[in-house]
């Protein structure tokens, strides 16, 4: 099941989406850029999957980590 969480998520980056929290429902933002899991494809492959293995790994769900296109998500400044 790892393999195949690491290939979806190869898949998603390479599509030009970003790890993303929801913003929630009267937040001024519907994604924000999590930017704790890095900045490479590499780094954010290994981290996402570092974090999934550490909760348990029950399924193929992350958990509540999500991805959205760079362009429908908010930045925080650095």
């Amino acid at each position: 099941m790892t393999d195949y969480v690491r290939r979806c998520v190869v898949e998603l980056l390479s599509r030009g989406a970003v790890p993303v929290f929801g913003g929630g429902p009267d937040g001024p933002h519907d994604w924000i850029v999590q930017r704790q899991y890095g900045s490479r494809p590499e780094e954010i492959v290994e981290n996402v999957i570092r974090e999934w293995l550490a909760n348990s790994a029950q399924d193929e769900d992350p958990g509540g980590l999500w991805f959205a296109l760079a362009e429908d998500a908010w930045a925080p400044p650095t």
